[in-house]
């Protein structure tokens, strides 16, 4: 399994995470799947979501089923990219293919990739 994303879509996700910093940053990553690939075509902002220092929510009611969710990016502004209990529970629900940044400053080699069940793929950026 690996996770595809352009270079432009990741860059607005560690934006995010940058302007939301110290708080988290959680965005929707839309696309679709090709073969054992979570191809990413747009990032979409999680609908009504508040975060803290260390987690962030939203109101996953507002999500349209037509989205074309493949997964999730988010910041941990703690220089962690491990994905903790809370992460994993939202991986489960979003798709195939997640993101986590960790940092500051948040840069395409602080951002590791996961699948659903938490465990590392490969992350290509084109």
């Amino acid at each position: 399994m690996k996770l595809v994303i352009p270079r432009d879509v990741l860059e607005s996700c560690l934006l995010g995470a940058t302007n939301t910093f110290p708080s988290e940053f959680l965005g929707l990553l839309a696309g679709f799947y090709q073969k054992e690939e979570a191809v990413v075509e747009k990032l979409y902002l999680a609908p009504l979501s508040q975060s803290n220092e260390d987690s962030v929510w939203f109101d996953s009611l507002n999500v349209p089923i037509s989205a074309g969710v493949v997964g999730t990016f988010h910041s941990h502004p703690n220089a962690t990219a491990r994905p903790s209990a809370q992460d994993l529970r939202l991986f489960s629900r979003y798709g195939r293919g997640h993101l986590i940044a960790a940092g500051p400053p948040f840069t395409a080699r602080q951002t590791a990739a996961f699948d659903a069940h938490g465990r590392r793929i490969e992350l290509v950026v084109l």
